[in-house]
């Protein structure tokens, strides 16, 4: 599975910060169906869709971020022991996904 795609609805209705929370729970479900996963990067481009993440704080798009937990916790169930890193990478800065997900092998390796 190489990418997966859902749409959110019209961009009148729903804001970045939607679609970013449910490219999270994509990420997820990609995850889901691996298996014997031991570590895993998902890379997002919103602080606060990362920091959402770690809240049980009702807020926008509370809903997607409740399904968020529900799966995570799915995704652990299936791996046990996974290590699981949500990291912020910059959009529209010319730096690609390539150029941080090599800065993240060379911070691991200090």
């Amino acid at each position: 599975m190489d990418a997966l795609r859902y749409r959110l609805g019209d961009a009148s209705h729903h804001e970045v910060y939607e679609g970013e929370c449910v490219g999270l729970i994509l990420a997820l479900h990609m995850l889901s169906e691996q298996e014997g996963v031991s570590k895993a990067s998902i890379w997002v481009d919103n602080t606060a869709a990362i920091q959402a993440t770690t809240s049980d704080k009702c807020g926008a798009a509370h809903y997607l971020l409740d399904y968020f937990h529900s799966l995570l916790q799915q995704v652990r169930d299936r791996h046990p022991g996974l290590k699981l890193r949500i990291f912020w990478v910059p959009s529209h800065t010319g730096e690609t996904l390539s150029v941080a997900r090599r800065r993240e092998i060379l911070s691991n390796q200090t």
